[in-house]
């Protein structure tokens, strides 16, 4: 995902009332992945509504549209088939999503016949769930969404629910049997590699290998390990360029980078928490008054120096947008003729990160960065942001253990 577009202004919903609380709990507890949006009174006299960035992540991670790449104006409209859902019936309907040609082409989206239909009004909050290739509504503001679940009789939203749910724990069950079918004996790395294991899982699981930032299968983000007892990587995550004093990794190893023997050119290949500088004299700080995660440079003489910074926004979308289901897979590996061989021994299954612990985690040291720039091999810069395994309970409310081996 290129998350090249910038918001033009900033972007506040209103807090939950105690039933939108409720309903949003009730969600997360079932690991429902959705999005939300406030029905300001402009946007519906005007008939428009403000694709915020949680909703355009939302419709990013589940591969049905990216506003990133959408072409501003009428031609670049695309229109989703949805669905207004209530305890009492399904109103078929459509949603227009698009970017004017004016104000930066700020995205948008609405729902057609939403005021005709009397299914909202504003200050009211849309809930809005993917499934196939449908955007399902439902008004959190009037509906209470446990009470329809738990109801004797049949009704639209338990219908809805318990099929959406249904198909995301076959879609688990799904991936776990293919692991045990292709995973559980003994299988040779494509590659001699660090990567070498990681590749060939996905090769024998069918995932073509890409850079895009989309969980792996099926909304299900696979990652493997050969040292279970080392941090969980949770991706690599770039700076946000446009924000920090310096404007590349090269930059950075320029100032703070060292020479390993029997090279000529700099790196930069350690790790850095928020507490307390590294050898480098590089540091985290978790700014939420800015809402900003800084790698600074903390000099004896010139105090604290900012190198770069990540916007936790941002981060936060990213890490509910890759880590929304995850299988964590624990690899036996052992060296034979030259080639590494590797088996799967378990399988670790989390959902629904709490993304408000990330910041916590961060200050706390349980979340850090190890920075891999300017590398002698020639790879690419990495940010790769890693969580102790001590803090897992913290950041996933679900854990879920399978045996293969």
């Amino acid at each position: 995902m290129s998350f090249c577009h910038q918001e033009t202004k900033p972007w506040h919903m209103r807090c939950y009332n105690e039933l939108e609380a409720r309903n949003v709990h009730y969600l997360v507890s079932h690991a429902v992945q959705f999005s939300t949006i406030h029905i300001t009174e402009t946007g519906y006299t005007k008939s428009i509504l403000d694709a915020t960035h949680p909703v355009r992540t939302h419709l990013h991670a589940c591969g049905i549209h990216d506003y990133d790449l959408q072409p501003q104006g009428v031609t670049g409209k695309k229109v989703l088939p949805a669905c207004f859902l209530s305890e009492c019936g399904m109103v078929q309907t459509q949603a227009s999503l698009y970017r004017p040609c004016t104000k930066n082409g700020d995205p948008r989206i609405w729902f057609h016949n939403l005021r005709k239909t009397g299914f909202a009004l504003p200050n009211d909050i849309l809930l809005i769930i993917v499934y196939g290739d449908t955007l399902y509504v439902i008004n959190i503001t009037k509906i209470d969404i446990h009470a329809c679940c738990i109801a004797h009789s049949q009704n639209p939203i338990k219908e809805f629910l318990h099929s959406f749910i249904g198909v995301m724990n076959a879609t688990s069950h799904e991936l776990l049997g293919i692991i045990r079918e292709k995973l559980s004996s003994w299988q040779r790395a494509e590659v001699v590699a660090d990567t070498g294991v990681g590749r060939s899982v996905e090769s024998l699981l069918g995932i073509h290998m890409n850079s895009s930032q989309a969980p792996d299968y099926k909304g299900i983000e696979i990652k493997t390990t050969r040292r279970p007892n080392l941090p969980g990587v949770l991706r690599s995550f770039a700076p946000d360029w446009d924000i920090s004093r310096l404007k590349r990794g090269r930059d950075i190893v320029e100032e703070y980078g060292y020479v390993q023997p029997g090279y000529a050119a700099k790196t930069l290949q350690v790790r850095v928490t928020a507490i307390q500088p590294n050898r480098q004299g590089l540091v985290l700080a978790v700014n939420l008054a800015q809402g900003l995660l800084e790698l600074n440079y903390s000099a004896p003489q010139r105090g604290i120096v900012p190198v770069v910074a990540w916007r936790l926004e941002r981060l936060h979308a990213r890490v509910l947008e890759k880590h929304h289901e995850t299988f964590w897979l624990e690899m036996e590996s052992r060296k034979e003729g030259g080639w590494e061989y590797f088996r799967c021994r378990k399988v670790l299954h989390t959902k629904s990160p709490v993304i408000s612990q990330m910041d916590v985690l961060l200050a706390q040291g349980d979340i850090v960065i190890d920075l891999s720039l300017c590398r002698p091999d020639g790879h690419g810069d990495n940010y790769l942001f890693k969580i102790a395994r001590r803090a897992w309970g913290l950041l996933f409310p679900r854990v879920s253990a399978y045996t293969i081996n």
